[in-house]
């Protein structure tokens, strides 16, 4: 008892050579551990900034798809496309047309940016050389930071227009880098990081200094387009102390704790000697009281131990046997009451004792004659003689059991949905399994499938999707109604709704996936949608899609300060044509009266049928009463010929009333009206075809 009075002192030493100890060794760990963090927090602001600036060069794309689509041909269109990405996104310094000579033709906004216009690119030192490789490789071209004439740095980029045989220019697109940087980062370093942004070797946006040659500054590289971006990264000096404070408390915890260990240890080995005496008596009552069977047998197969639980599980009389019995009087217990079958007793019994007599270790299962399985485990002792050990495991037997009628039931379940069912890998998409319904949905094989992943097979049209699906279950463990596109075997698109939760299957995390294919749900969806708002005989826009449309041109004119026609169509003696030949005849007169009319206006222009035999179309950008004559005169030619209907030719002409924005009124309804009254006006003078504009002002 004399030695547990060193305990308080030892156990002081402990601690103090556990702390200076561990202390080393988190100091090694600690710049590891910044390091890493501000590893992975670059890599996170590089992502941010690659989406941002994709986003922006998106944009682009955007305006060459509708100049290539002949949309923007005049400064008007080329304002109205780009006015509302500039006041948008408040990066953007400017958003310009250069002609095929480089020459800056067209700038949004206008205010603030006159200058550039006329300016000749080709000819700019840092910008001449970026336009000959976008010449050359006809892609995107990223100029390195530039002062910009309204103060501040930015970067200009360049879209090619056109092909290379029909050079159209380029689309010009100017950042400013402080606000560009500033929201992709949104703020979020501003305490806990020094960051630097290099194009190239050149600064771009700063915030703190960051010492390069500092062991915490970490760096990461991504492409902008052609150009090279660094961003380099320095915790904060307060940062750096809320980490060294963290660090300081777990080195003192762990200390402690170690050492706590290292006391407890020393208390067992003091206490050794005085519990060995009580160690039997617990030992034996351990031995009673566990719930296996405890045999031990030593080199001359006599019982030298056993506990009340092996006499219960092999059905023995505790009175029939002691210590000290031999191996084989058991065995002969067992044999003479027909446990081994039928059979010589002497025969049985004298096979089992030489088998034991090996001192083999042994393992299997027994079913006793009341139905309890018993799971045997003998083990060699040292020097002769063994341990042996039984288990009741029926329950676990029955577990088994139950567990592969449920395997059974689940693969039925799992084979026989009407869902398309899969099981993968939720890292790479490897597929395990797939239901019949999914085979029948994707059209393939479930021997095609199984073992590959969704990205060799391409079942995914976008595989941001699945990213998007994955970093979701990851996050929530489930996912409900998300919606994607799978790719069949065949190439075609389908539409599918996904639902699905993480499983474990032998200890390893897969992904159940469940999708439903609405393909043709969203096709009926979208021509019901476009019902809503289309004439059903026509295709053309109804009369709530017309009146939509100019309420929506007249707010953008209000804007703009530009001009709109209204012209109102009626058809003249087309109740003629329903009274002769039939309303089914008259249908196809106005199937062909709007072929016409659409050959006559613009892409901008909206044609609508109004009702009947009426119809409006709307002008927006017109600059005077001159270009809706030539209209008006069009339409009136291309309706004046005639229309063949059964062999028979007939004619028909048409009255147009116009009313010209904010000429003639502002409100749509004034509009409206006042055309209807001037087609009428028209009407009554009996001329069978022509146009008129409204008089006066609503």
């Amino acid at each position: 008892m004399k030695r547990t009075k060193l305990i308080p002192a030892v156990v002081f030493l402990l601690q103090v050579i556990a702390v200076l100890w561990i202390r080393q060794l988190n100091e090694d760990s600690h710049l590891r551990n910044i390091r890493n963090s501000s590893t992975i927090v670059a890599e996170q602001l590089a992502v941010r900034l690659e989406a941002f600036f994709a986003h922006r060069f998106a944009i682009g794309e955007h305006i060459r798809h509708e100049w290539n689509e002949g949309n923007i041909r005049t400064p008007e269109n080329f304002l109205s496309q780009t006015k509302s990405f500039q006041q948008l996104f408040p990066d953007f310094q400017a958003i310009n047309w250069a002609d095929k000579d480089g020459v800056i033709k067209w700038v949004t906004p206008l205010q603030g940016n006159q200058g550039a216009i006329g300016l000749d690119l080709k000819a700019h030192p840092v910008v001449g050389p970026v336009l000959a490789k976008v010449e050359i490789n006809h892609k995107i071209g990223l100029t390195r930071p530039l002062e910009l004439a309204q103060g501040g740095t930015g970067i200009a980029a360049y879209i090619p227009l056109g092909s290379d045989q029909n050079k159209e220019g380029y689309i010009n697109l100017v950042f400013r880098i402080s606000p560009l940087v500033k929201a992709a980062l949104e703020h979020e370093l501003d305490h806990t990081y020094h960051y630097q942004i290099t194009d190239d070797e050149t600064p771009v946006f700063s915030q703190g200094e960051v010492d390069m040659a500092s062991p915490l500054t970490v760096r990461r590289t991504f492409g902008v387009a052609n150009r090279q971006w660094t961003i380099a990264l320095m915790p904060t000096a307060l940062a750096l102390e809320d980490m060294s404070l963290l660090a300081s408390n777990l080195t003192v915890l762990l200390a402690l704790a170690i050492s706590s260990v290292l006391a407890w240890l020393l208390w067992l080995y003091l206490k050794h000697q005085e519990e060995l005496v009580s160690k039997t008596n617990v030992l034996e009552a351990v031995l009673e009281n566990m719930d296996e069977g405890i045999s031990m047998a030593d080199a001359d197969l006599n019982l030298i131990a056993f506990n009340r639980r092996f006499l219960d599980l092999l059905n023995f009389p505790p009175e029939k046997f002691k210590v000290g019995d031999s191996f084989e009087s058991f065995i002969r217990f067992n044999a003479e009451r027909g446990e081994y079958g039928e059979g010589d007793v002497d025969e049985q019994i004298r096979g089992r004792v030489e088998l034991a007599k090996k001192f083999s270790a042994h393992h299997f299962e027994r079913t006793m004659p009341d139905g309890t399985v018993l799971q045997i485990h003998g083990i060699p002792m040292p020097g002769g003689g063994f341990v042996t050990s039984y288990t009741d495991i029926s329950e676990r037997k029955w577990a088994e059991k139950e567990l592969k009628r449920s395997e059974e039931r689940f693969s039925k379940a799992f084979n026989s949905s009407p869902a398309c069912l899969s099981i993968a890998s939720i890292q790479d998409g490897l597929l395990y399994d797939v239901n019949d319904h999914w085979c029948a949905t994707t059209g393939y094989d479930r021997t095609e499938v199984i073992g590959k992943t969704v990205a060799e097979m391409g079942l995914w049209q976008n595989f941001r999707q699945r990213a998007q699906l994955v970093k979701a279950i990851r996050r929530d463990k489930s996912i409900r109604d998300f919606q994607g596109t799978v790719i069949t075997k065949t190439g075609e698109a389908r539409e599918c709704i996904f639902n699905g939760e993480l499983i474990d299957i032998d200890n390893e995390e897969r992904l159940l996936l469940v999708f439903h294919d609405v393909t043709e749900l969203k096709r009926a969806e979208d021509r019901a949608l476009h019902l809503a708002g289309h004439d059903p005989l026509t295709g053309l826009p109804n009369r709530n899609l017309m009146r939509d449309r100019l309420e929506q041109e007249l707010t953008r004119a209000k804007r703009n300060d530009t001009k709109i026609a209204i012209m109102f169509i009626d058809l003249n003696d087309f109740k003629q044509v329903n009274d002769r030949f039939g309303h089914k005849a008259g249908d196809q007169v106005l199937q062909s009266v709007t072929a016409r009319m659409k050959e006559c206006v613009r892409a901008s222009d909206t044609l609508a049928r109004f009702g009947g035999d009426e119809f409006v179309i709307i002008m927006p950008d017109v600059l005077d009463q001159t270009s809706v004559i030539r209209t008006c005169e069009k339409l009136t030619e291309a309706l004046r010929d005639s229309f063949d209907l059964d062999d028979t030719k007939i004619h028909i002409g048409a009255s147009i009333g116009i009313t010209m924005y904010p000429d003639h009124a502002e409100s749509p309804e004034a509009l409206l009206e006042m055309a209807d009254k001037a087609m009428y006006d028209l009407k009554d003078d009996d001329d069978s075809v022509g146009f008129k504009f409204a008089e006066g002002r609503n």
